[in-house]
């Protein structure tokens, strides 16, 4: 600000130094440590499964974990009156899609 003040030219007067500084310094340095990071805060809450499972799937491509992990990270942010309903389902759920496909089938039924 102190440059701009006195009318020094920012960044050489260049989009192009003014565009690669502006990346270096708020772009990610690790995608899977922030998507990770937004998986873990990532819950369900009031969003119906469709929802929760639309933004699960745009970060789980990029944490690097196994399926069997984003199952449990799935699981575990589910609602707790979704993860009841869970427990009497003679479905399979053992995989991520098919945990996501009974979710959504339970979730249509209770709302």
């Amino acid at each position: 600000m102190e440059e701009f003040a006195q009318g020094v030219a920012l960044f050489s007067g260049e989009w192009a130094v003014f565009h690669r500084e502006f990346k270096a310094h708020f772009e990610t340095v690790d995608e899977a440590i922030d998507a990770k990071e937004k998986l873990r805060v990532l819950w369900q809450r009031n969003s119906t499964i469709s929802e929760y499972a639309a933004l699960f799937k745009e970060l789980m491509s990029c944490t690097r974990y196994s399926f069997v992990d984003l199952g449990d990270q799935f699981y575990n942010h589910l609602h707790p009156c979704i993860k009841n309903e869970l427990v009497h389902t003679a479905h399979p759920i053992d995989t991520l899609n098919g945990l996501i496909t009974v979710a959504s089938n339970i979730d249509i039924q209770l709302c």
